[in-house]
């Protein structure tokens, strides 16, 4: 059976943490809000603002589905699929599942050695094991 939450964010980035502090600072997480995220941590840190870490989501009544991924989108019966199976309904999703990094053209450089582009927490793993020097 599905499991109904007014507000499902789709995508566990910066943005989906920017989202979460105004459902907080308006009232309107407690218990409405689920976000879905193929990362297995969310950490969002505003400025001036405290971080939201996994006990910050817990006590302002937010769902996050961690290492979960959608998987399948229903927009007519407003239900996703996540890769474990769960079923989630929504009244209203917000779609933020990052962005493709801009990159420098190849003539100045863009695609030469040391020149990194990080889009998600994969690429950025990726990235600090090039940066070892044996």
């Amino acid at each position: 059976m599905a499991k109904l939450c007014r507000y499902v964010i789709m995508g566990g980035g910066n943005v989906a943490g920017y989202a979460a502090r105004t459902f907080v600072e308006t009232s309107m997480a407690d218990g409405h809000l689920c976000i879905v995220s193929k990362e297995s941590f969310h950490t969002c840190v505003g400025s001036g603002w405290q971080r939201q870490t996994a006990e910050w989501y817990k006590e302002n009544g937010i769902e996050v589905l961690y290492e979960d991924p959608v998987v399948a989108f229903d927009g007519k019966t407003q239900t996703l699929k996540t890769s474990s199976g769960k079923i989630q309904k929504y009244v209203s999703l917000i779609i933020s599942t990052g962005c493709e990094a801009s990159r420098l053209p190849a003539k100045i450089g863009g695609n030469l050695p040391g020149v990194h582009y990080i889009c998600d927490v994969a690429d950025a793993e990726d990235w600090q094991f090039k940066w070892i020097v044996i």
